[in-house]
């Protein structure tokens, strides 16, 4: 009982936390894309991002597209999560945005491993080189494709082709919350759930990295 309590105690206090952030400027870093802002701004900007591996050199040409936005969204990302928060909201902020947000953290799995090693084992017999080596792909793959979807969150049909990759991926490598998450973002290939597939991801990967 006192582990329920404790639990639902967490879940509320993050969803008032998320509440309270809709009204916060979250990141160190944004591109300057309003009415007025210069194409020097924005360069600064990627040059920024390109210098710290959040987007190619190749995408420094001034413009505020989707891979420029996509990169400023990772960093953001990145640099909550690090921080210790359990989700970030950044700007332009929507009511859908924010209802996707506190649907996500109502949901009673934050207490749940992000992977379960117990479905790769089984697939390997307990070989743990096996399961190790399977699991250490999945992390490459599935760093590749989480960003990749990022990138595309503006793209419906790209959204729900590569989180149908993730889907199959992510179940067969034991993260199963991911793969019901990557499963939602293909039915609806809609750039919101996107974020909840990154925030699963951070999880994913704090549990496979080794130590």
């Amino acid at each position: 009982m006192r582990h329920r309590l404790v639990g639902k105690t967490r879940r509320n206090g993050v969803i008032a936390g998320l509440l309270v952030l809709v009204a916060a400027v979250i990141g160190a870093l944004l591109v300057q894309n309003s009415a007025g802002a210069s194409g020097t701004s924005t360069r600064q900007v990627q040059w920024d991002l390109a210098g710290l591996g959040y987007l190619p050199w190749s995408g420094i040409d001034g413009a505020n597209g989707p891979q420029t936005k996509g990169a400023v969204r990772s960093f953001q990302s990145d640099r909550c999560l690090a921080a210790g928060m359990d989700d970030y909201l950044t700007k332009p902020l929507t009511l859908d945005r924010l209802r996707q947000a506190v649907a996500h953290w109502a949901m009673d799995h934050t207490d749940e491993p992000a992977v379960d090693r117990s479905i790769v084992e089984e697939m390997f017999g307990g070989n743990e080189k096996a399961v190790a080596r399977v699991l250490a792909r999945f992390r490459e793959a599935g760093a590749r494709m989480v960003a990749e979807i990022d990138a595309t969150r503006d793209n419906p049909e790209r959204l729900k082709e590569l989180s149908h990759k993730l889907k199959g991926a992510a179940r067969a490598a034991g993260a199963t919350v991911l793969g019901d998450l990557a499963a939602r973002l293909e039915k609806s290939g809609r750039g919101v759930d996107v974020d909840a597939v990154r925030t699963e991801w951070h999880r994913v990967v704090a549990e496979l990295n080794p130590g």
